[in-house]
């Protein structure tokens, strides 16, 4: 049993030696993050993907293409077989990954997007300024003025960097 992960691997050439350890034990099981994947030089027969569902979570408008990315990333290394735990069995990303569609699934994530407005439709800008309160206050109002038209969202948030100071956060 070998592990690949950032809290088990502390270098390059630490992953590179299990990585090898791993493609030269007969029946080894490698256990191990998406890290794993760069340290991975030969093929292997089975993959077993759990916890893809996490990824969902993240407030990302171009989360499938990650997750489609990892899984690409995944088949092209794996000979035999990959399993996917998930819960959400019916998205278009595990449908079109396995029908090995990705022309079809890119074509409605086009379409999904120009209906959200999201990019490549529109352009999304994050500005974020750290300051005390009566700082970010007239900045706001700056922002607020400058930006109109945009109808930008504004929201702070505590800063960890200096005690005492927040983030405000243009959007």
């Amino acid at each position: 049993l070998f592990r690949i992960d950032r809290d088990t691997i502390k270098d390059e050439k630490m992953g590179q030696k299990i990585a090898r350890e791993f493609s030269t034990t007969k029946g080894a099981i490698l256990i191990g993050t998406e890290m794993a994947l760069s340290f991975l030089e030969s093929p292997v027969h089975e993959s077993i993907i759990v916890s893809i569902d996490s990824l969902f979570g993240i407030p990302s408008f171009r989360i499938e293409e990650r997750i489609a990315h990892i899984v690409l990333d995944i088949m092209s290394v794996t000979e035999r077989r990959i399993i996917i735990q998930t819960r959400v069995e019916t998205n278009g990303i595990f449908a079109r990954l396995q029908e090995r569609n990705m022309l079809t699934w890119y074509k409605e994530q086009r379409e999904e997007r120009m209906m959200l407005g999201f990019p490549p439709y529109v352009t999304i800008l994050k500005y974020r300024v750290h300051g005390h309160e009566a700082y970010l206050k007239d900045i706001k109002e700056k922002i607020d003025a400058a930006l109109a038209e945009f109808s930008p969202d504004t929201f702070r948030t505590p800063s960890k960097k200096v005690k005492g100071e927040e983030l405000l956060n243009i959007v």
